[in-house]
């Protein structure tokens, strides 16, 4: 039917309409409310016909339909607001949570390139050899932070005994750059949560499908030592000649979004 085009049409519009318009349009349906029931009262019926003041009955019975037509109408353009603002949020979310899980879904592919393989392989052995020895530990991080010293030499054998000798010779830049790689990588991931959640609480499942993959419960211990010798060293040494760890923060807060064991 025509009148029901109009309404649905009427309605489409609605749906556009911000609920900062919407006193100024209840305000318009007020108007016309007030002009056609002025227009049915006052109009003369004839040519001897004469205009009647409306009586205090008719004007207080038209003032409150002027209000109940404003009323009536704000209410449903701000119910209509409303619901086209949950629209929105719910597309919204949608969107983010689409969004980092393709973010997530690209660090997983480049945890799991054979390039990438080489820095981990390297990375972990070399830390767990690190990490053994409060003074190599203490040496590493005074020249990772500091520029003082030089960081430890790993053993001959380490990558033939621990079945990597097909990696070839590697020399110790090798092993500082993929401790390198390493650390930035997990400060990415707690980059990436902090863009799509912030201090929020996250789900464990969304918190175990975006981190999980990259196995931080396999390099927490060892890293998050690495960490504190970091912060004992740039708290031990002049200002002139120390750079604050740009990763302390980032795993630090990476570590307090998994519950305590």
């Amino acid at each position: 039917m025509i009148g029901d085009e109009v309404l649905v049409s009427l309605n489409e519009v609605l749906m556009e309409v911000g609920t900062k318009k919407a006193l100024a349009i209840a305000g318009g349906f007020a108007g016309s409310y007030f002009a056609l029931v002025e227009l049915i009262l006052l109009w003369p019926l004839g040519s001897g016909a004469t205009i009647t003041m409306l009586s205090a009955a008719d004007t207080i019975a038209l003032a409150s339909g002027v209000l109940t037509a404003a009323g009536l109408s704000a209410l449903w353009l701000q119910l209509v607001a409303a619901s086209q603002a949950t629209r929105e949020v719910v597309r919204l979310e949608a969107d983010r949570a689409a969004a980092a899980a393709l973010r997530f879904d690209e660090l997983h592919m480049e945890f799991n390139s054979q390039e990438f393989r080489v820095m981990r392989d390297l990375g972990w052995h070399y830390l767990k050899y690190v990490v053994q020895d409060e003074e190599r530990l203490k040496s590493f991080a005074n020249w990772w932070v500091c520029s003082e010293g030089a960081a430890p030499s790993p053993p001959d054998n380490l990558l033939n005994d621990a079945n990597l000798g097909h990696l070839g010779e590697k020399h110790l830049s090798d092993y500082t750059w993929a401790i390198s790689v390493m650390v930035a990588f997990f400060v990415r991931i707690e980059n990436r949560l902090n863009a799509h959640y912030g201090s929020a609480s996250i789900d464990p499942e969304v918190l175990r499908v975006a981190v999980g993959p990259f196995f931080w419960k396999y390099w927490e211990t060892d890293l998050l030592k690495l960490i504190k010798a970091c912060d004992e060293s740039f708290a031990s040494w002049p200002s002139d000649k120390k750079e604050q760890p740009y990763f302390s923060a980032a795993l630090k807060n990476l570590k307090s979004r998994f519950p305590s064991d």
